[in-house]
C-alpha cells in the first residue's frame, strides 16, 4: 500500500478506534477501581488472575468453560448436566492456537476479544459510514459501545468474535467481496448457535444484489456454502468425537443455565414490575427486568430500521433477537451484537443531540454499575 493510500485508509478508521480504545480505557479504569474499592468477591468465583486487579475482573462465569476448552479440549463431565459441549468451539480454538505467543489462554482470551470488538468497530462504522454518512456511523458505534451489557465485548466470552462475524459479512457483502463474506459466516456460525443465521443473511444479500434472478448469479455464489462451514463442522465434530452431533442441544435448558428463562418465571418477574411496593422495597429482580427490557429494546430497534438497513440485515436482526427472547433472562447480552437496535438509536437521535448525549450518559452509568457487579462475581446475563 502506497503511503498515500495508507494515509487516506488511517483517515477512515481514525474515529472508530479513538472512540473504541477511549471507551474502553475508561470501562477497565471503572472495573479496576471497583475492584480495588471493594475486594469482597462471591465465594467460589472463578478467579484465576486474583492478584491482577486490573484484568482479573473480566473472567468470569462462563470464561472458566472457555478456559478449560482451550486447555484439554472437550470433554463429557460426569456429575453434572453443565456440559462444555454448550459453548461453541471457535473461540476457544483461537485461544488455543495463539496463547502459546500471548502468555497463556487467559490473556489470550482478553486480547482476542478486545481486537475482534476493535476490528467490529472499524467495520460497522464504515458500513454505515457508506449509506448515512460519518455522524450516524460514529453515534451507531458510540451506542453499541456504551450498551450496558456491551461489557461482555472484553471479557473472555466469545460476544465480540460473534459481533466481528456479523459485522464482517455484512461489510464484506457491501463491497461483493462473497468469499470473505461469507467466512465471516461462517465465523459467526463457529461462535454460537444463532450464527447460522448470519449465513442466511448473506444469501439474502447475494440475492438483493442480483435482483432475485437466479439466472444473473455469477460464479461467486459457489462461496455462499463456506457460511455454513462453522455450524456443520461443530455437529460433525460433536458427532465424531461424542457419536451425539446435536449435543449442544440437550445442554440448552439444564439446571443453572436456560431453565432460569422459563416461562413461569417470566409471568412471576413481569408481574413485579407493575407492584409499585415491591418496586421501592426492592424485592423485584432487577437484573432479570433489565435483561428482559433490553432484549425488547433491540428488537423493536431492529424492527424500526427494518426498511433503512434493507432485507438482509433487518431479517438477521429481527430473527436473532426473536431466538435470543427465548432465553430472555440473558437477552440483555444477547442483544448487545444486535447492531441494527444502535443503527436505529443514530438515526432517531440525528436532529435530537440532547437526547442521544442523555441516552449514551444513562446507558454508560448502568454499563458501569452492570460491569463492577459481574467483575464481583455476581450474575448479570
Amino acid at each position: 500500500m502506497k503511503r498515500s493510500g495508507l494515509t487516506a485508509w488511517l483517515a477512515t478508521v481514525r474515529t472508530p478506534v479513538a472512540i473504541c480504545l477511549a471507551q474502553r480505557a475508561a470501562l477497565f479504569l471503572v472495573v479496576f477501581l471497583g475492584m480495588v474499592m471493594d475486594r469482597l468477591v462471591v465465594e467460589g468465583t472463578f478467579r484465576p488472575l486474583h492478584n491482577n486487579f486490573l484484568l482479573d475482573g473480566w473472567l468470569r462465569w462462563d470464561s472458566e468453560h472457555y478456559y478449560n476448552i482451550a486447555r484439554q479440549g472437550y470433554q463429557l463431565l460426569p456429575n453434572t448436566l453443565q456440559q462444555p459441549t454448550n459453548f461453541w468451539p471457535l473461540y476457544p480454538l483461537l485461544l488455543h492456537t495463539v496463547q502459546g505467543y500471548l502468555g497463556g489462554p487467559l490473556f489470550a482470551g482478553l486480547i482476542v476479544s478486545n481486537l475482534a470488538l476493535l476490528c467490529s468497530c472499524v467495520m460497522l462504522h464504515r458500513w454505515v459510514c457508506r449509506r448515512f454518512g460519518k455522524e450516524v456511523a460514529t453515534r451507531t458505534i458510540t451506542l453499541l459501545l456504551c450498551f450496558p451489557f456491551a461489557f461482555y465485548f472484553s471479557a473472555m466470552y466469545t460476544e465480540s468474535i460473534f459481533l466481528l462475524g456479523a459485522v464482517g459479512a455484512f461489510y464484506f457483502s457491501q463491497r461483493n467481496r462473497w468469499l470473505l463474506a461469507s467466512c465471516c459466516a461462517a465465523m459467526a456460525g463457529g461462535s454460537r448457535l444463532v450464527g447460522v443465521i448470519v449465513f442466511v443473511a448473506v444469501v439474502l444479500s447475494y440475492a438483493e444484489r442480483h435482483r432475485w434472478r437466479p439466472a444473473t448469479f455469477g460464479w461467486d455464489a459457489l462461496w455462499l456454502p463456506v457460511g455454513l462451514a462453522g455450524t456443520l463442522g461443530y455437529i460433525w465434530f460433536l458427532q465424531y468425537r461424542f457419536d451425539d452431533g446435536f449435543a449442544f442441544l440437550r445442554t440448552q435448558w439444564v439446571p443453572g443455565w436456560g431453565d432460569n428463562s422459563s416461562w413461569s418465571r417470566l409471568t412471576v418477574v413481569a408481574a413485579g414490575a407493575f407492584r409499585w411496593r415491591r418496586l421501592v422495597l426492592g424485592t423485584i429482580d432487577a437484573i432479570a427486568l433489565v435483561n428482559l427490557a433490553f432484549g425488547c429494546l433491540a428488537l423493536l430497534g431492529c424492527l424500526v430500521v427494518f426498511r433503512r438497513v434493507g432485507l438482509a440485515a433487518g431479517t438477521w436482526g429481527i430473527v436473532t433477537m426473536l431466538i435470543s427472547l427465548r432465553i430472555w433472562a440473558s437477552a440483555g447480552r444477547y442483544a448487545a451484537v444486535a447492531w441494527p437496535m444502535f443503527l436505529a438509536g443514530a438515526l432517531l437521535t440525528e436532529r435530537r443531540p440532547n437526547l442521544y448525549l442523555g441516552i449514551v450518559g444513562a446507558m454508560s452509568l448502568l454499563q458501569s454499575l452492570l460491569a463492577v457487579w459481574f467483575a464481583h462475581g455476581h450474575w448479570v446475563a
